[in-house]
């Protein structure tokens, strides 16, 4: 049996492990999904085609004495040491009569080398560098230096650590796009590129018969969409001076305060949807043209692979692994640089060059479709 995990939140990483079970449970494999149960008991209520187990691994126990608490704090946080997670797993798995052949998991601290059943994990972090860790954390920080800061770059260091020690110790490593697989063989880490899965709808072109645009429909999505670091007001900003020449109509889905305010000042034509579900959002991607994703980091895009096999552009920063997903230089922005959004945007509608990209997503979509990812790991995993 398969065993695939561990799921505990509601961002990538867990839709990571929901998409691995359903492509290893399509393809014909015994696969079971182990969730945090205090964290994710909502999935509980959802109806899967494969076998789910509930639970909730031991907390860490701090000694009573302060310098001892003190002194368990940063061997945890600063030591990368594994928290026996995989090894815990296997006797609570073994008191339902369960006995896992291979483990898959999303993330380092999972792997537990004291565990004799083979552990790949999934890499996403590019670069693998301490100094890259660090660069992300301030990147994600509006201030400096105040507690909020010093804790992330704490947990960065942290995180730096448990991944370094994993992928040297794991069975082997899943690395998310090919420059982040080519830096971990050139630390003779046994890797693998193995794009995270995804259950792909093919939708024919939007707009079809030569039919004439009379507005471009732009999507930007967050879950808090006046998040800086996700750059959604700088680029609607960085637009805002020719979106009427541009005929720009924007879709925006998440959280938001200020941005009515804003879209009015600027002038901009817009439609404001609040926070949406899962398949609501993937009901607006099939009525918009383009998908505007503008942070400057992300370890994998897997929104920017929904758009694409929603039928959108994807029009992203020239980073990893952004550059990846899209394949083309045509459809990337230098980060951060508002007149080379502009240009990449206004190139495509003068060019007339929607609809031919839109004809490519669909040879390019398969390259992360759950197929594809079977097959990676048939080639690999014994």
């Amino acid at each position: 049996m398969i065993v695939v995990g561990l799921l505990y939140n509601f961002n990538g990483m867990a839709t990571w492990c929901i998409e691995a079970a359903y492509a290893l449970h399509e393809h014909g494999e015994h696969v079971l999904l182990v969730v945090d149960s205090s964290q994710r008991a909502d999935l509980k209520a959802e109806d899967f085609p494969f076998p789910i187990f509930f639970w909730q691994s031991e907390p860490f126990q701090f000694s009573a004495s302060k310098w001892k608490r003190v002194s368990s704090f940063i061997t945890s946080t600063f030591s990368g040491a594994s928290s026996g997670f995989a090894s815990k797993l296997t006797r609570a798995l073994g008191q339902e009569g369960i006995t896992p052949s291979v483990f898959l998991f999303n993330q380092s601290n999972l792997q537990d080398s004291a565990c004799p059943i083979p552990q790949y994990i999934v890499a996403w972090a590019y670069p693998t560098t301490l100094w890259a860790y660090l660069r992300k954390t301030v990147q994600q920080n509006d201030h400096i230096w105040n507690k909020q800061f010093l804790m992330s770059i704490s947990s960065a260091v942290s995180w730096y650590l448990k991944d370094k020690r994993a992928y040297r110790e794991a069975t082997g490593v899943m690395a998310v796009s090919k420059r982040l697989h080519q830096s971990l063989l050139e630390q003779k880490i046994r890797a693998e590129l193995v794009y995270p899965p995804l259950r792909l709808e093919h939708l024919p072109p939007l707009f079809v018969g030569g039919e004439p645009r009379k507005a471009i429909r732009i999507l930007c999505a967050a879950v808090d969409l006046e998040n800086p670091q996700k750059k959604i007001i700088w680029a609607l900003n960085a637009l805002q001076p020719f979106a009427k020449h541009l005929s720009l109509e924007f879709h925006l889905v998440g959280q938001y305060e200020e941005l009515p305010r804003m879209l009015k000042n600027w002038g901009l034509h817009g439609t404001l949807y609040g926070f949406l579900s899962r398949p609501d959002l993937k009901r607006i991607m099939h009525q918009c043209d383009l998908f505007l994703f503008a942070s400057s980091f992300d370890d994998w895009g897997y929104v920017q692979v929904e758009a694409l096999a929603a039928n959108l552009l994807v029009i992203a920063p020239n980073i990893s692994p952004c550059d990846e997903i899209i394949g083309t230089q045509e459809l990337l922005f230098e980060s951060g640089n508002s007149t080379s959004l502009v240009a990449c945007i206004e190139r495509l509608i003068h060019e007339g060059r929607i609809d031919y990209w839109k004809e490519k997503n669909k040879e390019r979509i398969s390259t992360f479709g759950s197929q594809h990812f079977v097959k990676r790991l048939e080639k690999w995993i014994p």
